[in-house]
């Protein structure tokens, strides 16, 4: 018997009602594991949307430039006599 100081004296069977239960730091460990696991997966999608969208707007205006260039002085032959 173990007094606790506030004047309730705990037995062996209270003391072991309060114990955690054995899978606890299991539990503990496997979602911090999985939380890491989704943060490193949404770190790597988001990553790879917004290359593909700066390629993807890159690309574009190059496009528009190149299309500039096919029908103005630089490209065409017309309009110069």
């Amino acid at each position: 018997m173990k007094n606790d100081g506030f004047g309730e004296i705990e037995t062996q069977e209270h003391i072991e009602e309060k114990r955690l239960p054995f899978y606890l730091p299991f539990l503990i460990l496997f979602s911090g594991v999985f939380l890491a696991i989704g943060f490193f997966m949404v770190s790597i999608a988001t990553l790879i949307i917004s290359v593909f969208l700066s390629i993807r707007f890159v690309y574009g205006k190059l496009r528009k430039r190149s299309e500039g260039f096919g029908t103005g002085l630089a490209g065409g032959s017309e309009g110069v006599r």
